[in-house]
C-alpha cells in the first residue's frame, strides 16, 4: 500500500492526463483501454510487443467485467522507466498523507459512468 500512497498527492484528472500523454507514437508505453467490461489494445502497439498485452488481457478475462472503465499504460521496454529523485518522492509522500481519505470514508465500489473522464483531447 505504501507504493501507492504517493498517488493520493496527485489529482485523478492529472493522473489521467499524464497517462494519456504517455501514449502515442512509439515511446514504448502501450495503451490498454477498458470500457464496459472489455479490454482493447491501443493502436500504437507494435506487433512485436502485442503479445505482452494479449497476456495481460488473458489474465484479466475472468474478472474484466468487474473492472471500471480506465486506460492503463504498460512499459513494454526491457528496462524500468521510472526513477523519482528521493527528495521528490518524500515530498509526494508527505503531501499524500494529508489527502489520503480516512478509513471511515472509503467506499468499496467504483464510480458510475467513469468512461467520459478518460476522454482527453
Amino acid at each position: 500500500m505504501d507504493d501507492l500512497q504517493l498517488f493520493w498527492a496527485i489529482k485523478p484528472a492529472e493522473i489521467r492526463q499524464r497517462t494519456h500523454e504517455a501514449f502515442g507514437d512509439w515511446n514504448e508505453v502501450a495503451k490498454l483501454s477498458i470500457r464496459s467490461g472489455k479490454a482493447e489494445i491501443g493502436p500504437d502497439v507494435k506487433p512485436t510487443h502485442r503479445w505482452m498485452l494479449d497476456g495481460v488481457i488473458a489474465m484479466m478475462n475472468n474478472y474484466i467485467d468487474k473492472i471500471p472503465d480506465m486506460d492503463l499504460g504498460f512499459n513494454i521496454n526491457d528496462e524500468p522507466r521510472i526513477a523519482i529523485p528521493h527528495d521528490d518522492l518524500q515530498l509526494l509522500h508527505r503531501s499524500s498523507a494529508s489527502t489520503e481519505p480516512s478509513k471511515g470514508t472509503i467506499i468499496n465500489e467504483f464510480s458510475k459512468d467513469r468512461a467520459p473522464g478518460w476522454n482527453i483531447s
